[in-house]
């Protein structure tokens, strides 16, 4: 993962906050993955997930929240039928960090497993 996490950072311009805090631009795509969208107001990533049943939902929803506690970070989680929207960025600088970059990742990582294992 961390080599995955290394290489979708290479691929973006950054600057760095008042606080420290590493800010990154451009979109986020890495091959095997699609692109997650970079909105603005505050700036964040977005991407819509769809899934055949809730035996899939379930799983990659309950996965999310776990890795989101282990992590300290969350992105806000949006349910509609069979579809999970996921929005993160960092509400301390309503931008996207390295964090949001890494979540998004992880939800890439089990969104593919939700698939594969049901």
């Amino acid at each position: 993962m961390k080599k995955f996490i290394n290489e979708a950072l290479g691929k973006l311009s950054s600057s760095f906050s008042e606080s420290g805090t590493q800010l990154l631009h451009g979109n986020i795509c890495v091959e095997g993955f699609t692109e997650w969208e970079i909105v603005d107001s505050p700036k964040r990533l977005i991407k819509d997930f769809s899934f055949d049943d809730v035996t899939q939902l379930k799983f990659f929803l309950n996965e999310i929240i776990e890795h989101q506690n282990e992590i300290n970070h969350h992105a806000k989680i949006t349910l509609d039928g069979n579809n999970i929207r996921v929005e993160a960025t960092t509400h301390d600088l309503d931008d996207i960090t390295e964090l949001d970059s890494e979540l998004a990742h992880e939800v890439d990582l089990i969104y593919r497993d939700a698939c594969d294992a049901y």
